[in-house]
């Protein structure tokens, strides 16, 4: 479940309505604990894994790769 929603929410949905390409809804890493899907890459963590007032947390910083265009090809 997101924050300050009441239920839980298809991700395929989220990805729509957040715009995210088709393309790269494919290479989002997704992450779980005990087979319970609890972030997607850097844009959505469930409430009950977000760290509270005084507590240490974590942020995840996902970024594409980055392909090279118009590299030169390989001499043959």
């Amino acid at each position: 479940m997101l924050p300050g929603r009441g239920h839980h929410h298809v991700l395929k949905k989220l990805l729509q309505a957040a715009g995210v390409p088709p393309w790269l809804r494919a290479r989002l890493p997704l992450f779980y604990v005990d087979h319970e899907l609890v972030a997607v890459a850097d844009r959505w963590v469930c409430a009950p894994y977000l760290a509270g007032d005084g507590e240490e947390g974590r942020k995840c910083v996902w970024e594409l790769p980055v392909v090279a265009v118009g590299a030169p090809e390989k001499a043959r």
